[in-house]
């Protein structure tokens, strides 16, 4: 379990490494990180896409959300099909997204490569 101080410091940092155009690639537009108890949502637009996106971080999982570890999966997910493959779910004005693997494989197994 992640300390409240811990936490604030968490989301401090991946604010700062993710909020704005560019921070992930190119096409990333960060538009906040929100405490949402044990996870911080990461919301955010891509490409020309009007949509806004989100995707759940596990706060008491932190080794995965520090460093440019955050950046990389972003940025391979998003590469890789996430807004196609991801089930998802209007929470308010944003669709969140589920980085499942299931759902990763589901969709690699209907549209393969080559």
């Amino acid at each position: 379990m992640v300390m409240a101080a811990d936490r604030a410091h968490g989301l401090a940092f991946l604010r700062k490494m993710l909020v704005g155009r560019g921070a992930v690639d190119e096409h990333w537009l960060g538009l906040d990180v929100l405490d949402d108890g044990p996870e911080a949502v990461i919301v955010f637009r891509w490409r020309d896409d009007p949509t806004t996106y989100a995707i759940r971080a596990d706060l008491d999982e932190p080794d995965s959300w520090w460093g440019d570890e955050a950046r990389a999966t972003l940025r391979e997910d998003l590469h890789t099909g996430l807004l196609r493959y991801a089930s998802r779910r209007i929470v308010g004005s944003r669709v969140e997204l589920d980085r499942s693997p299931a759902d990763r494989d589901r969709y690699e197994r209907l549209h393969p490569l080559g």
